[in-house]
């Protein structure tokens, strides 16, 4: 089997077994070589084809050839082209010894472009024009062997750089150069420079295979790409705009670039590094035009969208999260925490940061709403927790409500990652992805099918990370001014005697966490799920991972949810008459257990209160007092009914 990650930079590339051995293309600028197990892990196992816009140093492209996929990569700029057809795309050519003599004999004829241009920027004289000499010999080759070559060059001068770049030149240069060992700022001999085009064209030479599949390389307008080639699978790492800096890898490798072609299409600016216009120059506004632009484009054309950015860059995650959210069904984020190589933020500023992988993708089928079927085969009802602020209105916790809205609004917790006490369990990932599906959703008595049993909307959602996991907060609105249930409705909720609210979804499949078995259908349960859902067997709680969810609605008086007991309780007040309620119900199994405990303890509790006339209040008559509200409760609920 192949290793997966973490892949060792230390791989000797001159004895690796070509197509086997995990190793290292290019060191290119925001390369994820240290990530390839990651991100190829969240490809679909049926996947075929994959579409790399961004090939750049070709790790991932090539890694996924390994995998056996089809691949397709893509880059705007020449030197990323040349090393995806030299190993992606080919699958048999290679540089032969005597080809390598050739590219290095002297050619009287190679002109002096490099050396008239670049002389007193970077290098020695000699070195440029041993480097106008090599350019010129590889123009007699052809097909993948001139790849390979204008690879292996590319990665000559790239290596023979400050930090594998040309963002410095002699010109501006203020330290020492003495301590740049072997740079475009030092002198290096011709045979420094002979010895390492030798052993990039082995190396280069040693990952040439033939997977069985036809790859494919490109040279365009990442969009563009997007456009015209589908795949299976999308895989974008467009450049990452930071609160610290930015990646602009046209600026930073011009001189590589330049080379491809000895700067036949550019304009050589008169600045200090001798470079031209840059086409990878981003900021704020236009990477986020970027990052819609390939949503927009991406959407109908690939089952699975991919995408690498990081933490402390814009667009942030939440707003990246919801331009694919936007578009696809589902999206997943995943964070690995990284240590960045060169980062040329002041102080190192951004060093340590957080890889983010955005994974969207395309519901498989659009699952059924009670409202359009009448009846789900996949369906459950969870309590949800609310939080209500009498004299200020209701709010919940991460969403600000609008005060200013004509209908009273209140805040709550429509789901939470974990388990519930139906044996229901929604991971993070899955609410993360299906949130949105809350928006517009209907808020009615009962879960009732009846138009005069609406009694407001849910007008906003969102997803909230928390050390649990993560939730699903919503803010409600109901229609008071148009609905006398409405506004009744809004009076039971503040006197906190609205006690049985509970959230409504579908899902398009279920997944039993004992055996594995997915199910579309209740019905088709496995004996774990039928018999012991919401319980234990053999000691293992058994319950139903949910897929596909889609949340459609919000129930006020329904008796059906996961918890008959879940009821909204006073838990704060303050002086200036605000309460605020939340439900004990559709928590974790750990949760019930808790709640069980403090169950007790309240009991004990009591026991040991001041009895009559020993200076505290006077007991409490609870048994009379529960059915004094219960009376009270069963009256206003008729109200809203009648």
């Amino acid at each position: 089997a192949l290793a997966d990650a973490p892949l060792s930079d230390e791989i000797d590339l001159l004895s690796c077994q070509a197509g086997l051995d995990p190793v290292k293309v290019t060191g290119y600028m925001g390369n994820k070589f240290m990530m390839l197990g990651w991100i190829e892990r969240q490809i679909p196992k049926d996947a075929k084809t994959v579409l790399d816009a961004f090939s750049g140093g070709a790790n991932v492209a090539y890694h996924l050839k390994r995998k056996g996929l089809k691949v397709i990569a893509n880059d705007l700029l020449l030197f990323p082209y040349h090393v995806a057809r030299a190993v992606v795309e080919n699958s048999h050519e290679t540089l032969s010894d005597e080809d390598i003599e050739r590219i290095l004999a002297p050619n009287p004829n190679a002109g002096t472009f490099i050396v008239d241009n670049f002389h007193g920027y970077y290098y020695t004289k000699k070195v440029l024009a041993w480097l106008d000499q090599v350019w010129a010999n590889i123009q007699k080759l052809s097909g993948y062997k001139k790849d390979l070559a204008l690879a292996a060059l590319g990665n000559t001068v790239k290596a023979k750089s400050l930090y594998g770049q040309f963002h410095r030149s002699k010109i501006n240069l203020k330290a020492d150069a003495g301590g740049f060992k072997e740079s475009q700022l030092t002198s290096i001999p011709i045979s420094s420079m002979v010895e390492s085009f030798k052993r990039y064209a082995n190396q280069l030479n040693r990952l040439v295979f033939d997977s069985g599949q036809e790859c494919k390389a490109f040279h365009g307008d990442a969009v563009e790409a997007v456009r015209k080639y589908g795949a299976d699978v999308l895989y974008l790492d467009p450049p990452y705009i930071t609160e610290f800096s930015n990646n602009d890898y046209e600026y930073s490798l011009h001189f590589v670039e330049g080379l491809m072609n000895r700067w036949a299409d550019k304009e050589l600016l008169d600045d200090n590094r001798r470079s031209y216009k840059s086409r990878t120059h981003y900021d704020r506004d236009s990477i986020r035009a970027l990052i819609e632009n390939l949503a927009s484009e991406s959407r109908g054309k690939y089952k699975t969208v991919i995408m690498s950015y990081r933490d402390h860059a814009f667009p942030t995650e939440k707003e990246i999260r919801d331009i694919f959210a936007e578009r696809f069904g589902q999206v997943r984020v995943k964070g690995m925490d990284v240590e960045y190589g060169i980062v040329l933020g002041k102080g190192g500023e951004g060093k340590n940061g957080r890889e983010l992988l955005f994974v969207a993708s395309n519901s498989r089928q659009a699952p059924r709403s009670i409202a359009s079927a009448g009846v789900s085969n996949c369906h459950t009802a969870i309590p949800v927790e609310v939080s209500l602020k009498v004299k200020d209105g209701l709010s919940a916790e991460a969403i600000d409500l609008n005060h200013n809205a004509g209908d009273p609004q209140f805040g709550f917790i429509m789901c939470r990652a974990g388990t519930n006490r139906n044996g229901d369990h929604f991971t993070p990932d899955e609410l993360a992805a299906r949130y949105t599906t809350a928006i517009n959703k209907k808020i009615d008595l009962k879960h009732s099918q009846e138009l005069t049993d609406i009694v407001g909307g849910i007008v906003a959602a969102d997803f909230v990370e928390d050390e649990t996991g993560g939730r699903v907060e919503c803010v409600g609105e109901l229609y008071a001014a148009e609905a006398p249930a409405a506004a009744l409705a809004y009076k039971l909720m503040k006197k906190g005697i609205i006690s049985q609210v509970s959230m409504e979804c579908d899902y398009e499949t279920g997944e039993c966490s004992i055996c594995g078995k997915t199910v579309t259908n209740k019905n088709d349960y496995c004996l774990h799920l039928r018999k012991f859902k919401g319980a234990e067997y053999q000691g293992k709680p058994v319950f139903e991972i949910l897929h596909g969810v889609t949340f459609t609605g919000l129930g006020l008086l329904d008796r059906k949810g996961a918890d008959d007991n879940a009821r909204i309780t006073q838990v704060a007040s303050d002086k200036a008459g605000r309460a605020e309620y939340t439900t004990s119900g559709g928590n974790s199994l750990e949760d019930v257990k808790n709640e069980h405990e403090t169950d007790e303890q309240r009991e004990e509790a009591a026991k040991k209160k001041d009895a009559p006339g020993g200076g505290g209040a006077p007991p409490v008559d609870d048994k009379a007092r529960v059915k004094e509200l219960e009376a009270e409760n069963k009256d206003l609920k008729n109200q809203v009914l009648e």
